[in-house]
């Protein structure tokens, strides 16, 4: 043991010179180290030496900025998909490349579909039956993709009732009523009224659904047309802004909205992704995954982060308009002053100059 302390000291002397003349003559005749003794101050500075020795000391990362893990559930939204159709891409293909990608990585994920696009191309529910027989679930969107500031909430509810019959008809999961019956809101606009609100809401809950809230969104969908537009004219250059831009939005948003789950809550909760069908989504999705893991992301499945307790939370707050997360949700019914960079949103405008639409 004597020799191991010895052969340290020894490598930490020609580490750390300075250090080391300062041990061979102690300077603490005056101010703190004055009421140390020798034998004290030799012991702290040698913890000090360990300290700045250890694996990844001194190179600028802290503890703290190494990656944490955090658990996400994948939740893809819009199928059988969404967005401007790449020349020479078909949905289903486009849906194939996004499950061949999840089942390589073992990512587990969950769909939510309307029934729409279906009256105008009833081939289109091969997706729909290629994304089940994957082990992917399927939940409610609404049959047209409402946005419910736009309708009343009897009209909402029995486009919900609607898809709901979509879905039984098509024996999609082969699984019970109640893993069927979750329900994601088109545009995350849950109403903009409380008695709206309140209503739909009892219909929801009265006909045995669960509401698959979203806790981190990167608005994914804003990037897809301008993808698509680049692809059509061979801008590289135009595919590399849209994709990098993509990228720092999602890694952006996802740290702020751990961040605010932890001012919200105190601690880390399972957090649940927003994502959709659409062909830049499916071209990236494998590199997106990536990052998220690279950045402490562990993908959990849609029923385990629907029991973190935060998910029985009603903020109990009607809004007017789109894309305000849960999260954001309680902040604003908490009366939270959000910090501006807690609000941002996409700039409206892609990589290409165009504006984004939904």
């Amino acid at each position: 043991m004597n020799l191991l302390k010895s052969d340290v000291r020894k490598r930490n002397m020609r580490k750390f010179p300075q250090a080391a003349a300062l041990a061979r003559k102690p300077r603490y005749k005056t101010g703190f180290y004055a009421n140390l003794a020798p034998q004290c101050f030799m012991k702290v500075f040698w913890l000090v030496i360990i300290l700045f020795a250890a694996p990844g000391a001194g190179s600028g990362h802290a503890v703290a900025d190494q990656p944490h893990e955090i658990e996400v559930a994948l939740t893809v939204d819009d199928l059988p998909g969404m967005g401007a159709l790449p020349a020479g891409q078909t949905r289903l293909g486009i849906a194939r490349d996004m499950i061949r990608i999840l089942r390589t990585m073992h990512i587990p994920a969950y769909g939510f579909a309307n029934g729409v696009q279906l009256e105008t191309d009833p081939a289109q529910a091969s997706v729909l039956k290629e994304w089940a027989n994957a082990g992917f679930p399927i939940g409610n969107h609404t049959f047209s993709h409402l946005f419910l500031d736009q309708v009343q909430e009897s009209t909402y509810a029995a486009d919900i009732a609607r898809m709901d019959r979509v879905l039984s008809s098509m024996d999609l999961t082969g699984d019970s009523l109640g893993i069927r019956r979750v329900f994601r809101y088109p545009y995350l606009s849950e109403g903009n009224t409380i008695a709206k609100r309140n209503a739909v809401r009892k219909y929801l809950f009265d006909n045995g659904y669960r509401i698959a809230e979203v806790t981190v969104d990167y608005h994914d969908w804003a990037w897809n047309d301008a993808y698509t537009r680049c692809l059509a004219r061979g801008d590289r250059a135009g595919l590399d802004q849209v994709t990098k831009r993509a990228a720092d939005s999602a890694l952006w948003h996802l740290k702020q909205s751990v961040q605010l789950s932890r001012e919200l809550f105190g601690r880390d909760i399972r957090h649940i992704l927003l994502l959709h069908m659409g062909a830049f989504e499916a071209a990236e999705m494998g590199a997106n995954i990536s990052r998220y893991q690279a950045a402490g992301v562990r993908f959990i499945a849609l029923s385990r982060a629907m029991a973190d307790p935060i998910y029985a939370v009603n903020p109990d707050y009607a809004y007017p308009g789109k894309d305000m997360t849960f999260l954001h949700q309680i902040a604003a019914a908490r009366k939270l002053a959000m910090q501006p960079r807690l609000r941002r949103r996409s700039s409206g405008y892609a990589a290409d100059g165009q504006p984004m639409r939904r």
